[in-house]
């Protein structure tokens, strides 16, 4: 403080006056000018003193604050080297280790997934779209297979009911991964620590009721059944037996499955092959489904068509097994015949499967054919496509359907963002209904739709053109036209700055000779976009509207569900990067998954669809998750391998860096040949 007042010219007599008063840092930094003019006359010398002091004292607290930080953390160190010998201090920092916490959870997550046994087909795991699929459920580690197999009850037969039928009908056991069944007293914790696996996956296995019938003996059906039963007859009953005498044991006739059908009727020749969609012949047929495991073996059909049973949608249908895989039937009525009710579940659902076979180069015009058919709505339907090893279990007919609109939009529609129809020649009222069936079979069985569809158009195919508001009109529209455009509509609503000759080349395209004066310029919008997005698209609106008539308001029951459709589905950054399921181990998939990430982050809007068609066969998002597992691979063969089915992602974990990444995903994502599906 001394050597400051000096260098401020304080004379020596006013220095010693302050030192012997014990003006020091500490009192003149909470002195004010007035006191502190007592000592130093001039008002300046005054502010900057006071200053000077406060600084100092500042430092001096930090200074301070800091050496006890110091003391503090040396102090601390010393005593826990003093207290080397002794345990008890040298455990005072925390309790023991905890361990895993993750292995000592009370809740265990199990994946749960429904296997039906249909006959000799064996067991089938039934899909979602049939009430299976997987379910991820928190269970208690204590729980026992009893207990996990009522909750898959509840899960597969909620109110004791499912597409398979009642939960009366079936027999009921518990399996794990490998199929193989458990014992009732085994506990969840038992089978983990058995199992070693990080997510458990166990199947409720169903096999319905086997019931025995003859002539006289019969279960009793419900009153509100007819009684209807395949039966097994032979001009002479004696030559039966003698033909076949495995047929004399009741226990040879045996009933796998109850369950609920459509109205049909069995066939017996010509009905039989527009059933099965093959060529048959009228007496016998062999087939053998490969993808769905169900195979046929010298079916026969005796009789006419006027003595077949008909099959109403409370009758029991069963399948008839014999020893020697042949079958004889036909409906009589002698309470000599033997009588058999028997379940044609999986024959029923493969009989009304139709695969279609479809080209890349000619994708379009060969789905348009297919789908001009009626019926096609009420058919379940695989698609192949030629050269190509995929089987379908959902992405072959996500793929299928991307690329029919991919197709379609890109021939056969006008706009940037969002499109419409466009009129044409070779398109009549059959190809424009074509186009709607296939609207209607890729949303109900994929949750597949074209979100570039605008939306304008679809709500007026569901609900009607008065549906279509203003404001909707002109939404869609913005994104009908460029970006360049949207600016020029947007800058003259706002009064700033555009280009006249943009306004005018935007108006002279859309055939509107008047020049709108700013208040005008909404309504001329919405008279643009009516015309653009209704007007001009009017039958194909019609025709598309027509076969769904009915069928899209159950889903969409006012525009507000239709808006929402298109946000769900509109494929995010975030949101695709929340789809990817992956747990990795070792710090090179730690790296591959980060990659992964921030690969997606790199995409724009038409880059990321692709991406996501490439993961899932869809550019929108209609699945729930894409799982990711990881694999080792060098050289030229680290490329990832993608099954669409799942959806599941098989990612290397050898990438040294990002740029070798970027440039492999890049370069496989650019070629031709990306989206051919070649694995089985």
């Amino acid at each position: 403080m001394e050597e400051f007042l000096r260098h401020r010219k304080i004379s020596e007599d006013i220095i010693t006056r302050m030192k012997e008063d014990g003006i020091d840092v500490t009192v003149i930094s909470m002195m004010d000018v007035e006191q502190l003019q007592k000592y130093l006359p001039r008002y300046g010398d005054c502010l900057a003193t006071i200053a000077y002091a406060k600084q100092q004292r500042t430092l001096e607290d930090t200074a301070s604050s800091c050496s006890d930080r110091k003391r503090s953390l040396r102090d601390r160190l010393l005593e826990k080297l003093r207290a080397t010998g002794n345990r008890k201090e040298h455990f005072r920092r925390a309790v023991p280790q905890a361990g895993n916490i993750n292995a000592k959870k009370i809740l265990r997550k199990v994946e749960i997934g429904w296997l039906n046994t249909y006959g000799i087909s064996g067991q089938k795991q039934v899909r979602s779209t049939y009430g299976g699929g997987t379910r991820a459920v928190q269970v208690h580690i204590d729980a026992t297979v009893s207990d996990i197999l009522s909750t898959g009850k509840e899960l597969f037969f909620p109110s004791g009911i499912s597409k398979k039928g009642k939960v009366d009908d079936f027999d009921f056991y518990l399996a794990d991964q490998t199929g193989e069944k458990l014992s009732d007293q085994l506990t969840l914790k038992d089978i983990y620590e058995s199992t070693k696996l990080k997510t458990l996956r166990l199947y409720v296995v169903t096999t319905a009721h086997t019931r025995y019938l003859n002539g006289n003996n019969s279960k009793e059906r419900n009153n509100t059944e007819p009684d209807i039963s395949a039966q097994l007859i032979h001009p002479n009953q004696s030559d039966l037996v003698q033909k076949y005498p495995q047929v004399q044991a009741e226990d040879n006739i045996r009933a796998i499955s109850s369950v609920s059908t459509t109205e049909l009727q069995i066939p017996y020749s010509n009905q039989a092959e527009h059933i099965m969609g093959l060529e048959e012949s009228k007496t016998s047929f062999n087939n053998t489904y490969h993808g769905d495991c169900f195979e046929k073996n010298s079916i026969h059909y005796f009789g006419s068509n006027d003595n077949l049973p008909s099959i109403s949608p409370n009758h029991d249908v069963c399948d008839l097994t014999l020893d020697s895989h042949e079958f004889l039937m036909t409906a009589g009525h002698s309470q000599e015949q033997f009588q058999s009710a028997i379940d044609l579940s999986q024959a029923l659902d493969d009989i009304s499967v139709k695969t279609i076979l479809l080209h890349r180069s000619n994708l379009q015009e060969e789905m348009l054919q297919y789908f001009k058919a009626s019926d096609i709505l009420n058919t379940t339907l695989k698609f192949k496509f030629v050269n190509e090893c995929g089987h379908d279990a959902d992405g072959v007919s996500r793929d299928a359907y991307a690329a029919f609109w991919e197709s379609f939009f890109l021939r056969n529609a006008d706009g940037e963002v969002y499109r419409i129809p466009v009129l044409s020649q070779d398109y009549g009222q059959e190809e424009w209904e074509a186009v709607g069936r296939i609207l209607i079979k890729g949303y109900k069985e994929h949750k597949y739709y074209p979100i570039s569809l605008a939306p304008a158009f679809f709500i007026a195919v569901v609900h009607g053109e008065n549906s279509v508001t203003p404001q909707l009109l002109k939404d869609s529209f913005l994104l009908y036209i460029s970006q360049s455009e949207k600016d020029v509509i947007e800058a003259v609503e706002r009064g700033t700055q555009y280009d006249q000759n943009e306004l005018l080349f935007l108006l002279d395209r859309f055939q509107c000779h008047k020049i709108p004066e700013q208040s005008e310029m909404a309504s001329i919008i919405v008279q643009i976009a009516h015309k653009v997005l209704i007007q001009e698209s009017k039958y194909a609106l019609d025709a598309i509207s027509g076969v769904g008539e009915g069928v899209w308001q159950i889903d969409f029951p006012d525009t507000e569900s239709i808006l929402t459709l298109y946000g769900r589905l509109d494929p995010t950054i975030p949101k695709v990067i929340e789809l990817l399921c992956a747990s990795p181990r070792t710090k090179e998939e730690n790296a591959s998954i980060g990659f992964l990430h921030r690969f997606i982050r790199g995409r724009n809007k038409l880059q990321l669809r692709k991406l996501l068609r490439f993961l899932t066969g869809s550019d929108v998002i209609c699945v729930d998750k894409i799982d990711i597992q990881f694999i080792v691979r060098h050289g030229k063969g680290r490329l990832p391998s993608i099954h669409t089915c799942g959806p599941m992602l098989e990612l290397p974990s050898t990438y040294a860096n990002y740029p070798d990444f970027r440039s492999e995903w890049e370069s496989m994502l650019d070629s031709k040949e990306c989206m051919e599906i070649n694995i089985v």
